[in-house]
């Protein structure tokens, strides 16, 4: 079991992979660099959250990457409500 716990992590060349996805490290900037970065493409056009984490999980993996997303999302939408 702990062999294929190992295999999840590989390293291309200076990325870490988990599951050949791109590991980012505990660093909240960078995480809501990415994810706002795939919530306003022009694919995804202001998706619901759900398909905002798909895009990005395609290509990054992180710790809780789900619940970081819904609560980044989610407060991101209840301040421009308030705000409005």
């Amino acid at each position: 079991m702990r062999f294929v716990y190992i295999m999840k992590w590989s390293k291309s060349d200076v990325l870490l992979l988990y599951q050949d996805k791109i590991y980012v490290s505990n660093n909240s900037d960078l995480y809501y660099y990415i994810i706002f970065l795939y919530h306003d493409s022009k694919i995804a056009e202001h998706t619901e959250w759900w398909k905002t984490l798909e895009l990005v999980s395609w290509n990054y993996w992180w710790s809780q990457i789900s619940r970081y997303m819904l609560w980044q999302l989610l407060d991101t939408k209840s301040n421009n409500h308030i705000s409005k």
